[in-house]
């Protein structure tokens, strides 16, 4: 499967799961490798960053990444969820922060050089984000996806991804339908780790959105499931940590003259 293929209701359904509980999806939520952000920065050449905007911005995961490349006032953060934004303003101050859609950006045409969306993509409607994409950028500016997945090619990662409903749902063959205006679409893996202990394990099974919509009944069988893969599977020591692999797939298109 390249895509996930979520319809319309049921993606603003799931997306609105996180309108709450800003800080417990902060602190398990892993960030991005900052080989990626060099790799999609590429284009520019350091000579033209000047101004960014991060769509589905979230809690600031990826906004710090680009924060190591703009300054903060040149960057502005976009989410529909005003908690999720609540938490970006106390991680990164000076940035400029702006409720928002993907689909009806609050930013001027022609602005920015970059505009992200990290862990975003499968949320919006493509065609209208896609719009917005070439509006607000400026020309030679880069259209910027993010998206970290467990490595599921490792049997045991499979089976966790399994218990917490966070499947493969994208491949390297992905690649987001951009309207005419935008350069060939390029693609680029890069690999991390994240290592939590046993209650961060927990925390990142909750911070999913299967969990967030699941009642007590699936709650229940979620936390079991995983308490059987950590203590009988794995043999976790209850002191001990948890590496977990990721694959980040990092994919760019350049803004073409008009």
């Amino acid at each position: 499967m390249s895509a996930p293929r979520i319809p319309a209701v049921r993606r603003q359904e799931l997306g609105a799961a996180y309108a709450d509980e800003g800080r417990a999806y902060h602190a398990v939520r892993p960030g991005y490798p900052a080989e990626a952000f060099d790799w999609l920065l590429a284009p520019l050449d350091g000579t033209r960053l000047r101004a960014a905007v991060d769509i589905g911005a979230g809690t600031g995961k990826s906004t710090a990444g680009l924060l190591a490349r703009f300054p903060a006032e040149s960057v502005t953060a976009v989410d529909p969820s005003a908690e999720m934004l609540a938490v970006l303003r106390d991680e990164l101050p000076g940035v400029r922060v702006a409720p928002g859609r993907a689909e009806a950006l609050p930013i001027p045409g022609g602005s920015v050089d970059v505009a992200l969306l990290a862990q975003a993509w499968h949320w919006v409607e493509p065609r209208d984000c896609g719009r917005e994409l070439l509006r607000v950028l400026r020309p030679g500016g880069v259209a910027a996806i993010l998206i970290n997945q467990l490595d599921v090619r490792l049997g045991s990662v499979l089976r966790l991804s399994r218990i917490i409903h966070a499947g493969d749902v994208y491949d390297e063959t992905f690649r987001p339908a951009l309207p005419d205006g935008f350069g060939p679409v390029a693609f680029a893996e890069f690999g991390f780790t994240q290592e939590l202990d046993r209650d961060g394990v927990f925390a990142l099974a909750r911070s999913r959105s299967y969990w967030r919509r699941a009642g007590p009944r699936g709650r229940a069988r979620l936390e079991e499931n995983l308490r059987w893969f950590l203590d009988e599977h794995l043999r976790l020591d209850p002191a001990g940590s948890l590496r977990l692999p990721y694959r980040c797939f990092a994919l760019r298109a350049v803004r073409q003259s008009s």
